[in-house]
C-alpha cells in the first residue's frame, strides 16, 4: 500500500490499530457481554455514585473528542464546499507557534502517560492480590 501510494500516513493507522489492543477491557464498556461484567451484586447496586460515574465515563471522552474536533477545524481552517463536494483546508498557524505548542504539550503528555501506566499497574496488582487472597476482596480491594 505504501509503495503504491507513497503515503507514509499508513504507518500511523497501523500504530493506532496495534495500540487498540493495549486498551483496558473497561474502556469498551458497551461491548462486554453480561456474563463478563462480574459480580451481579455490583452491577445491580444503584445509587447516585454509579450514575455520576456512568455520566463521567460518557461525557469526558465526548468532551475531549469535541474539543479536538473544534481545534482541528480552527487550526486548519476547515470548510466544506457543498458545490464541489469537497473539504478545503489551510494551516493557520506558524512554524514558531507549532514548536512553542510542542514545547508546552510534550512534558504534560509524558507525565500523563507515566501516571496512567503507574495507575494501571497498581490496579492490576490490587486485582491480582484480591484474586489470590479472596478474604481481602471483602475489604474493598476487589
Amino acid at each position: 500500500m505504501i509503495i503504491i501510494t507513497g503515503n507514509y500516513n499508513f504507518f500511523n493507522l497501523l500504530t493506532i490499530t496495534i495500540c487498540i489492543g493495549l486498551l483496558d477491557d473497561d474502556f469498551f464498556m458497551f461491548s462486554r457481554p453480561a456474563t463478563y461484567k462480574g459480580n451481579s451484586k455490583k452491577s445491580s447496586s444503584k445509587g447516585w455514585g454509579n450514575s455520576v460515574q456512568a455520566l463521567l465515563r460518557i461525557s469526558i471522552p465526548l468532551a475531549v473528542l469535541g474539543y479536538m474536533a473544534y481545534l482541528t477545524v480552527k487550526w486548519f481552517a476547515l470548510s466544506v464546499d457543498m458545490n464541489n463536494y469537497s473539504i478545503k483546508s489551510e494551516i493557520v498557524f506558524t512554524k514558531k507557534q507549532f514548536y512553542l505548542w510542542l514545547e508546552q504539550i510534550m512534558p504534560v503528555s509524558i507525565y500523563l502517560a507515566a501516571a496512567s501506566l503507574v495507575l494501571e499497574v497498581l490496579i492490576s496488582l490490587l486485582r491480582f492480590v484480591a484474586s489470590v487472597f479472596p478474604r481481602l476482596a471483602g475489604l474493598g480491594m476487589g
